[in-house]
């Protein structure tokens, strides 16, 4: 067992020996329940401290959440739009298993929609834009549909945004703003936040509306994508370079790919290969059903600044193995195992079933237009229920965490008085779903059933071409 692991950009140890145990006790391809405690036991007792709505609506409404590698925590900010007005983000300690607030709400200016400071950024649907960034420790948050005007967030001087979180400033009793700008006027004011809206060079997406990101480290940077979609659903590719926060450094931006292959999108996930150097994003039209293809993928090597057209997207079909259609949702997440660069998408409807596939490449290195996908079901009991994430579904809540080879997940929440989909408990049951032993991985599922087939050949060239 490991009792502790070095992780992030960071020579600080995490602890992890909690849910290193919790994942030592559990098969390959099975699920471990993580949080000791309710989602709602972090809420703020109702009243006038509290914003207007259901706090709940940070998990169940379009929203993500970010892994923090430096501390072993869950990070989820969300609510926005007409489900909740609260800003507070919240943690999951990972070493105790428990759900806390990260901060207290901030107030919303009379007559307006926005933060009484301006320090803070309002609540939002978050889709897939919520990252950690572990070489400047910080929280990122693009935002997406913001409280109540469902566009990006605000402030009365204009836009804001992207907004980074210092999880070192994490305080449940303190307003992630300044001092006074919560619900109750003697609050002291935490400073948690800093807008980085046109603190850098370079064009930023009109909108965050129904966008998704992914994140890579390039040349010891923290680097975002972005895939944003237009009023049509036809995507740009950004590529956000942020600079060293301790060093006063200046952020860049620029327009690097573009979609090409006549696919478009809206609601999505997205997710970096960064094994391969690719860039992937679920495809889906506006009524949430997928398209021809189910994928577009970005080869990052071809990112082009100058000539974004030149680096269009690769529409890419999912296949089972028996050659019948995969169907893409809005609702799934998906992220990349960056042990073994396979792809693996959950959207909670299936309870414990996962898919996993991979890129493929042809004898030229070609990236392939069809790639198979493994069903894995859980080899658990123990899973999140089958059940239809309510509102967006569960989009940047499942997060590959290198440290344990597994996969970090969040059910929806469901409210204590009850819902549609199930008993009310509070909570918003956190997973972690186990891909491998950290000392022992097991075979590729498509790999080994080549190798039953005696296709040794072909498994050694995918290999190869994976690991390029």
């Amino acid at each position: 067992m490991l009792a502790a692991l070095t992780v992030g950009a960071s020579s600080q140890a995490t602890e992890l020996s909690r849910l290193t145990s919790l994942l030592d006790a559990t098969p390959v391809y099975g699920w471990t329940k993580v949080n000791t405690n309710t989602f709602s036991d972090a809420f703020l007792p109702t009243g006038p401290l509290r914003p207007d709505g259901p706090p709940g609506a940070v998990v169940s409404a379009w929203s993500s959440a970010a892994w923090d590698s430096k501390r072993g925590d869950l990070l989820i900010y969300g609510g926005g739009h007409a489900n909740y007005a609260g800003n507070e983000l919240y943690v999951l300690d990972g070493e105790t298993g428990r759900w806390s607030r990260g901060s207290l709400p901030s107030r919303i200016a009379p007559g307006t929609l926005f933060v009484v400071d301006g320090a803070a950024p309002q609540a939002a649907h978050t889709y897939d834009n919520n990252l950690y960034l572990p070489i400047n420790d910080r929280f990122i948050t693009f935002g997406g549909a913001a409280y109540n005007s469902g566009a990006n967030m605000q402030s009365a001087a204009g836009r804001t945004g992207p907004w980074l979180w210092d999880p070192m400033k994490a305080n449940p009793n303190l307003v992630g703003g300044t001092t006074g700008s919560g619900y109750s006027p003697t609050a002291a004011g935490g400073n948690m936040w800093s807008n980085r809206f046109n603190t850098g060079s370079g064009p930023q997406p009109a909108s965050y509306v129904d966008s998704a990101t992914g994140y890579r480290s390039e040349n010891g940077k923290d680097v975002v994508y972005i895939s944003s979609p237009n009023a049509g659903g036809f995507v740009s590719l950004y590529r956000y370079e942020l600079g060293k926060l301790s060093a006063g450094e200046t952020d860049t931006w620029q327009v690097v790919g573009s979609m090409t292959s006549g696919n478009f999108t809206f609601q999505h996930t997205a997710t970096v290969d960064p094994l391969n150097g690719l860039y992937l994003a679920t495809v889906i039209d506006g009524s949430g059903a997928a398209r021809g293809s189910d994928l577009s993928v970005w080869n990052l090597a071809n990112n082009n600044a100058a000539a974004p057209g030149a680096n269009g997207d690769v529409a890419v079909r999912l296949v089972f193995a028996d050659g019948t259609p995969f169907v893409m949702s809005k609702f799934y997440g998906m992220d990349a195992n960056t042990e073994d660069g396979s792809i693996f998408l959950w959207n909670q409807k299936d309870g414990g079933t996962v898919y996993r596939t991979q890129a493929t490449f042809d004898m030229g290195g070609n990236l392939e237009t069809t790639w198979v996908v493994d069903v894995i079901g859980s080899t658990t009991d123990a899973q999140p229920r089958a059940t239809q994430p309510n509102n967006g579904g569960v989009l940047g809540k499942w997060d590959y965490v290198a440290e344990l080879n597994a996969f970090v997940a969040l059910e929806t929440y469901f409210p204590l008085l009850g819902s549609g989909f199930g008993p009310g408990t509070g909570d918003a049951p956190a997973w972690m779903f186990k891909v491998a032993d950290i000392t022992n991985p097991v075979p590729e599922p498509a790999a080994g059933l080549l190798l039953v087939l005696g296709l040794g050949f072909v498994v050694s060239i995918r290999n190869r071409r994976t690991r390029a």
